[in-house]
């Protein structure tokens, strides 16, 4: 019921707040990956790659076919588009909503089996005690190094300037990213040694994820839809990391706070609430 409940929220926040949702995924991804869960590591990480890369085959498909342009801030369509995204919130809405179509459309071909493959290597992950000892030294090393080959042929391709190659850069930072992500938790593991005392900063946020990750959507929509719509095409990267890294902070302090009087987010409290009253 839970993860009902989540495709419900993350359909209200895809419409109403933000299209680029990731909850809807994650629900339809997680009611997928759940049908596995008795697998035993192996068959769990065997089923993880083939989802996948099941996920990556459209995308490699889509990325083939001649596109004479990327959606860059020079683009055609984004300076088409821009009047909208700084428009009135019925005018966003509507873009939403075709956006929302969109995602209707490819969750099923990619976003469900890349997040179920996720949820299934955590599965994996999880029975082979990896979130305790971390990786063992061979698989650490392979992780390290096709994330340096992923990423350095993502960075040449993305400045290629060439459509094509452009779109299939898009492509390897998915792989890359999980495996840097199990380079951080490994690291994350050793340093930690399964102590609560460590990384207190990173728990709290944690433990708030659902209620924070609505509260970033709102935050950005109002910043640059509203307070500085002018960032949307005069910030470069750095300004973008900028920003990341200041709210980033900000919500480290918040969730730390917080917490000093409350155990729980107002969303987390909300979606436990709706899950218990249906159950």
């Amino acid at each position: 019921m839970r993860l009902y409940w989540l495709i419900v929220f993350g359909v209200i926040h895809a419409i109403f707040i933000f299209p680029g949702d990731i909850l809807l995924p994650y629900g339809v991804g997680g009611l997928l990956a759940f049908r596995y869960i008795n697998l035993n590591a192996d068959e769990l990480l065997q089923k993880a790659k083939w989802f996948i890369f099941l996920s990556l085959i459209p995308i490699a498909l889509i990325s083939l076919i001649p596109d004479e342009q990327v959606y860059t801030r020079s683009s055609a369509l984004f300076i088409e588009q821009l009047p909208i995204w700084i428009g009135t919130y019925g005018q966003q809405l509507k873009m939403h909503l075709t956006m929302f179509g969109y995602m209707l459309l490819v969750i099923p071909l990619t976003l469900m089996w890349f997040v179920a493959g996720l949820m299934l290597l955590g599965m994996a992950l999880y029975k082979r005690k990896v979130f305790i000892n971390g990786l063992d030294n061979k698989t650490l090393w392979q992780c390290v190094f096709w994330t340096l080959l992923l990423s350095s042929l993502d960075s040449v391709l993305s400045i290629s300037g060439n459509p094509m190659l452009e779109a299939i850069s898009d492509l390897l930072v998915w792989l890359s990213a999980v495996a840097m992500a199990l380079i951080y938790i490994h690291f994350i593991c050793k340093f930690c040694q399964n102590s609560a005392s460590k990384l207190t900063l990173l728990q709290n946020v944690g433990r708030l994820a659902f209620s924070l990750y609505i509260l970033q959507s709102i935050v950005g929509i109002l910043l640059l839809r509203y307070i500085a719509p002018e960032w949307l095409y005069t910030l470069d990267r750095i300004g973008y990391m900028s920003i990341a890294i200041i709210y980033s902070v900000l919500q480290l302090a918040l969730a730390s706070l917080y917490l000093r009087k409350f155990n729980q987010g107002p969303l987390e409290k909300l979606w436990r609430g709706l899950v218990s009253r249906t159950s």
